[in-house]
């Protein structure tokens, strides 16, 4: 899921557009730069019915658009949003049913001496299955 995520969000004009290939799992990298896409796997369990596991999972994904200002962050927000939220798409051998958005809370942090870096975390479940 994770590599085709990644994929997907690299493909999107709209997206790609703003942060290049600046997108990471886990942690930025020191020194990337900015506008920059961070994600983080929440969990990832199967779907199950009552009569037991299905070829689902749902996987929620903490993504958090990162910038060097206000407007930046929200243009990459929106970007993030236009592609998944409510989609459904095949990436890499995964074919995600619907992607739901949950959220987004912003905030904003300044390094000690460094620049501020403006951020919205939004969660996203993940309807998938491989294929």
């Amino acid at each position: 899921m994770q590599q085709a995520l990644t994929a997907f969000l690299l493909a999107q004009p709209g997206i790609s557009t703003l942060v290049g290939t600046n997108i990471d799992w886990g942690k930025r990298k020191q020194g990337a730069p900015l506008p920059a896409l961070v994600l983080h796997l929440v969990t990832g369990p199967p779907v199950y019915t009552d009569d037991g596991e299905t070829d689902l999972q749902s996987t929620r994904v903490q993504i958090n658009a990162l910038a060097s200002s206000r407007e930046s962050r929200l243009a990459l927000h929106r970007a993030v949003r236009a592609a998944l939220s409510g989609k459904t798409f095949t990436q890499s051998g995964v074919q995600v049913v619907r992607a739901y958005a949950q959220g987004p809370d912003d905030s904003d942090e300044t390094p000690a001496g460094g620049q501020t870096i403006f951020t919205t975390q939004e969660d996203y479940i993940f309807w998938h299955r491989e294929i």
